[in-house]
Order: C-alpha cells, then sequence, then structure tokens
C-alpha cells in the first residue's frame, strides 16, 4: 500500500528510489567496460590472433600423402602394373566407408566385372597395388555398381557419378628394352649411345652391373663424354648424385637415373677397367627390368611377342553359346621364340595355345570357348608372356516373352461353343408342347365327367 507517494516501511518517495536505481546502473556499466580494455591491453597480440582465426578461411582439403605408393589415383590416368596406387574419400564427398574395384567396360559405359572389395582407413585412404590388374578400372559405391567415384589429379575424391558418365583409369602393362648402340666396346670409348625404348612416356631407372661399384656407375653415366648427357626436366639433373639427394642407393651400388623417356644416354667407359659387366635397368616403382651386357660381342635381343586386333572387340552373346576369338602376335624380338598364348576371361585362363615364331614374323591365333552360363559384363583377353590385348564380352540371358504366347489361345476356344449352345434347341421346345396337351386332356376330361353327373341327377 502506497499513501501520498510514500513508501509506508521507509517513507521514500519513487521518486528518490529511482533516482538510486540509475546511479547504481551507470556505475555497473562503466566498471563492465574497464575491464575488457584493460585485458586487451596486456595481450593485444593474442586478441588479434584468435580474430584472424575466426574469420579466416577454411583451409582446402589438402592433396593425398602418397607415403609409400608410387601415385595418386587420377579419373582417367594411366598406370603401370606393379605401381602401388594411393586415394583418399572424405567423408564430405561420401559417408560410404566400404568399396569395390571393379573393371569398367568403354564400349559399353558401365561398370564390369568384381575385381575386389575393400575399405578405407582411419585416415580416409586406400592404397590399390596393381601387381594382377590390366585394363580399365573404376571405383564404385559398395555394392552399388552404378555408382563410380571420381578422383583429381591429387587422389581425392570429388565426388561421385553415374556408371555412363565416370572417367575409368587404365592399368597397362610397361615394356621396357634397353640396348647398347655399338657391339663392341672398349676402355677407350667416351660416348657409347645407349638405346632406351617403353611404352611409357617417362619413368626412372635403378642402374646396376655386376663388378662395378656405384663410383664407377656415376664415372660411366656422369663423368667425360656422358657429362653431356640430356635432362628431360631442362633445369633438374636428370642422374642420382651425391647419395641422398637424388634417391641414389650408393650403398647397393645402385644409380637411379631419373625422368627418362625414349631416346638414348651415353656411357662413358674411359675410367672402367677391361671385363664383361652385364647391366641391369629396372623401372623404380613397376620393377620392369632389361638387360645390356657391355662386353666384345653384344646378343640380339630375345623373342618379344606382341598381341594386336583382337576379333570380337565387343560381342554380346547367349549363356553357353560358343565364342570364336582370335588375335594377331608378332615377335618384334631379334631372336626366334615359343610362347604360350592365352585366351582368358576376367584374368581366367580358359584355352591356351602353343606358338613359335621367327623374329619379325606374325600369326593369326584362334580360339573357340563356351560363354560364360552366368550373364552379365565380363573381359576377353589374348595374353602372351609379354602383351595382352582385350576386348568386352556381354552375356544376356534369352527373352521369356515367346514361351507365353501359345499356352493361352488353344485353351479358350474349344470349352465355349459346344457346351452353351447345343443342348438348349432341343431339350426347351418339346416340354412347352406336352404341357400343353396335357392341359387340353384335362379340360375335356373334366367337362365329360361334369355332363355325365348332370344327366344323372336329372333321371
Amino acid at each position: 500500500m502506497y499513501e501520498n507517494n510514500r513508501i509506508l516501511t521507509g517513507g521514500w518517495t519513487r521518486g528518490q528510489i529511482r533516482a538510486v536505481l540509475l546511479a547504481a546502473i551507470l556505475v555497473m556499466s562503466l566498471v563492465a567496460l574497464a575491464v575488457p580494455a584493460a585485458a586487451t591491453g596486456e595481450d593485444e597480440s593474442a586478441t588479434e590472433h584468435t580474430s584472424t582465426a575466426d574469420i579466416g578461411p577454411t583451409p582446402a582439403v589438402s592433396a593425398v600423402e602418397r607415403g609409400g605408393a608410387d601415385a595418386a589415383l587420377r579419373s582417367g590416368g594411366l598406370f603401370f602394373q606393379g605401381q602401388t596406387v594411393v586415394l583418399e574419400v572424405p567423408e564430405s564427398v561420401t559417408e560410404q566407408r566400404d568399396f569395390q574395384l571393379r573393371r569398367y567396360d568403354r564400349p559399353g559405359d558401365r561398370t564390369a566385372s568384381f575385381v575386389r572389395e575393400f575399405n578405407v582407413d582411419g585416415q580416409d585412404r586406400y592404397e590399390i597395388s596393381t601387381n594382377r590388374l590390366r585394363g580399365d578400372y573404376a571405383v564404385t559405391l559398395g555394392n552399388d555398381q552404378t555408382q563410380v567415384v571420381e578422383f583429381d589429379s591429387d587422389g581425392v575424391a570429388t565426388g561421385v557419378v553415374d556408371q555412363a558418365d565416370a572417367r575409368p583409369f587404365e592399368v597397362a602393362e610397361q615394356s621396357l628394352r634397353v640396348s647398347w648402340g655399338q657391339d663392341r666396346i672398349t676402355t677407350g670409348d667416351d660416348d657409347v649411345d645407349l638405346n632406351i625404348r617403353s611404352n611409357r612416356a617417362r619413368y626412372n631407372l635403378n642402374v646396376s652391373a655386376d663388378g662395378l661399384d656405384f663410383d664407377d656407375l656415376v664415372n660411366v653415366f656422369r663423368h667425360g663424354g656422358a657429362s653431356d648427357n640430356p635432362e628431360p626436366h631442362a633445369d633438374r639433373n636428370p642422374f642420382a648424385v651425391d647419395g641422398s639427394v637424388y634417391d641414389a642407393y650408393e650403398d647397393e651400388d645402385v644409380l637411379v637415373v631419373r625422368g627418362l623417356r625414349d631416346g638414348s644416354l651415353t656411357a662413358d667407359f674411359t675410367q672402367i677397367d677391361a671385363g664383361d659387366y652385364p647391366f641391369r635397368f629396372e623401372v623404380t616403382d613397376t620393377g620392369v627390368s632389361s638387360g645390356a651386357p657391355a662386353s666384345e660381342e653384344t646378343d640380339p635381343s630375345p623373342a618379344f611377342f606382341d598381341a594386336s586386333d583382337i576379333e570380337p572387340m565387343s560381342a554380346t552373346v547367349a549363356p553357353g553359346e560358343t565364342v570364336s576369338v582370335s588375335a594377331t602376335v608378332t615377335n618384334t624380338g631379334e631372336t626366334e621364340g615359343t610362347q604360350t598364348v592365352s585366351l582368358r576371361i576376367d584374368d581366367s585362363p580358359v584355352a591356351n595355345s602353343t606358338v613359335g615364331l621367327e623374329a619379325g614374323m606374325s600369326t593369326t591365333v584362334d580360339f573357340e570357348v563356351d560363354a560364360p552360363e552366368e550373364p552379365g559384363q565380363y573381359v576377353h583377353s589374348i595374353t602372351t608372356d609379354n602383351a595382352t590385348v582385350a576386348g568386352s564380352l556381354t552375356v544376356e540371358a534369352p527373352a521369356e516373352t515367346p514361351t507365353e504366347t501359345p499356352t493361352e489361345t488353344p485353351t479358350e476356344t474349344p470349352t465355349e461353343t459346344p457346351t452353351e449352345e447345343t443342348p438348349e434347341t432341343p431339350t426347351e421346345t418339346p416340354t412347352e408342347d406336352q404341357h400343353g396337351f396335357g392341359a387340353v386332356v384335362a379340360i375335356v376330361a373334366a367337362l365329360s365327367a361334369a355332363l355325365l353327373l348332370a344327366r344323372r341327377q336329372q333321371s
């Protein structure tokens, strides 16, 4: 209760109370403003650092760390058998953690047979070994082979596309042939050509030779007449020098020649003692190797069976149907050779043929086999010890529509016509005549009986 604008318990007016409250609020506001100002003065740099971190841009996903891998997976890329290829699938692209590696049918723009299933690790990574791969491949989401994961050049997944829009990556078998440019080499030769041929654009070679240590190899490929060797990367020395700088394995007497491509290098033998030195050249990541002995005479290159022109390149057949497959096999080596040529379906051999060819000769190898019983997409290939040529095979189940038509027509026609129409005419007509005739007879009999009774009464 209030009385004459005063509080009964204390005697203060409302105006006095409001003035006290406003003063208290003003003092508290000044204290609150003074506290953050003092903190800012004590650690100004810390405040600026925190603010910058809060408003800065979100860092982009970094390229996959290759670690021990030889290359990062790239959609549409070309890799070589023997390489280890690493990929990364962030959860921002898909929450799926299990995937499948499948063959890819380029003519049909679709994924094909199953190769292997894998899961990414805790860092969203997986390393694909290509030792047994050869052909076109794609990574799919689990069992859904219609959804293909796409990868950028850094090996990191960028999205998921339909199988028809996928860019498969290819795994090929690398070839390598190394030979000296002259039959006889002496300790006075300082510019001997070393001819190198491969189906790969650029690669590194591990070079070793029985009887030569690391220093000898440096003298052969980096000193004297060999010092002007071409540099594939322009401003980058393509040879291993000083051990750790360019990945030279000095302790193992191996010299790493970097960035090679088709062409020739020059070797200087002026600082090497006379003798026979079997050189070995091995591609660093694929393990493909070639020998090149340095002695008074150079042996001709061994037989090399190349495969090409597979027929059919693409075919569609019924389960179990006989399929004829052929390919051209050519011996591109310098000596006669004999090899086993195989027809494979999804890397499983189904037929073999022994082929002997002289140097430079070709032949056509033919096979006839039964198609798989299970419908689906397959890859058929003809392989030699050195090369493979492949095509796509589609097995389709026969259509089921022809079996349904003949069962419906003959069963309906004969049952309807004779049962409904035939018995109606003869059964109904005679029963009506008999009932009418009986009624007339009954009436006549009744009248006769009545007349007879009337006469008897009159008499």
